[in-house]
């Protein structure tokens, strides 16, 4: 969970298995996510309250409610990513066809990718039971011998 002024960088990360949501954001928070796998959760990830997402070149599937969803006045910056499906995420409106994880109005995915990223991250660390709280600073950067976390 990522609150109040937070931001948070995550690189080559895996988002997994989480009853609820792999990734939180509220109250203006803002977060980076980039080569990372969000996966196997009810949400993906859910955005709230003027928080603001950007993702790409991810793969976000098998999330059984929404891979995304957002009641952000920000709209998320989904695009170049893969849902799961070439056909792309599904939207009731936006894109009645797609296969792959739900998203909610407010998340922009198109273009998206339509085959997996090339991504040596299959070897990434899993995170869980992260929060960042008031004004925090946490950059998660995964290289195939170490996590790095930096808090400021």
């Amino acid at each position: 969970m990522v609150f109040g002024n937070s931001h948070i960088t995550l690189n080559k990360v895996r988002l997994f298995n989480n009853s609820w949501d792999g990734l939180v954001l509220w109250d203006n928070s803002k977060a980076y996510v980039t080569a990372s796998t969000i996966t196997f959760s009810k949400f993906g990830a859910s955005v709230y309250h003027n928080a603001n997402l950007t993702i790409h070149y991810s793969s976000i599937t098998n999330n059984t409610g929404f891979g995304i969803r957002s009641d952000s006045t920000i709209p998320v910056n989904a695009t170049h990513n893969w849902w799961g499906d070439p056909s792309g995420p599904y939207h009731p409106t936006l894109n009645p066809t797609g296969k792959g994880d739900r998203v909610s109005d407010s998340v922009l995915f198109n273009p998206w990718l339509t085959s997996p990223p090339e991504q040596s991250s299959l070897d990434s660390r899993s995170l869980k039971n992260v929060n960042a709280l008031n004004s925090s600073i946490l950059t998660f950067h995964h290289s195939r011998k170490f996590v790095c976390i930096v808090c400021d």
